[in-house]
C-alpha cells in the first residue's frame, strides 16, 4: 500500500523535497554542462551545482552572519586586486 503525504512526518517531507530538488539540480547541471564547452562548467552550472550543498558554507564565496560588520577596506582591496575599479560614495 502506497504511503500518502498526510501520513508523512515533517522531517520525511523535508527529506523527500531536498532529494527531489537535488535530483532536479543534478539533471540541470548535467544539461548545462553538456551544452557548454567540453571540460568547462558555466557559471550558472557551478552555481546550480552548489545549491545541493546549500548548508555547506565552504562551497560559497560569501558567508556573513546577520549583524556582522563588513571590512570595506579589505573588500575594496580584494576587488581592486581582481581588476575592479572602486567608486567611493563619499
Amino acid at each position: 500500500m502506497a504511503m500518502q503525504v498526510k501520513d508523512l512526518t515533517i522531517d520525511q517531507l523535508k527529506t523527500i523535497i531536498r532529494e527531489t530538488v537535488q535530483d532536479s539540480l543534478a539533471a540541470l547541471v548535467k544539461e548545462l554542462n553538456n551544452s557548454s564547452s567540453p571540460g568547462r562548467m558555466s557559471a550558472e552550472a557551478r552555481a546550480i551545482d552548489r545549491l545541493s550543498d546549500i548548508d555547506n558554507s565552504s562551497r560559497w564565496i560569501t558567508t556573513i552572519e546577520e549583524g556582522e560588520e563588513i571590512d570595506e577596506t579589505a573588500l575594496n582591496d580584494w576587488l581592486t586586486t581582481r581588476g575592479y575599479s572602486i567608486q567611493n560614495s563619499d
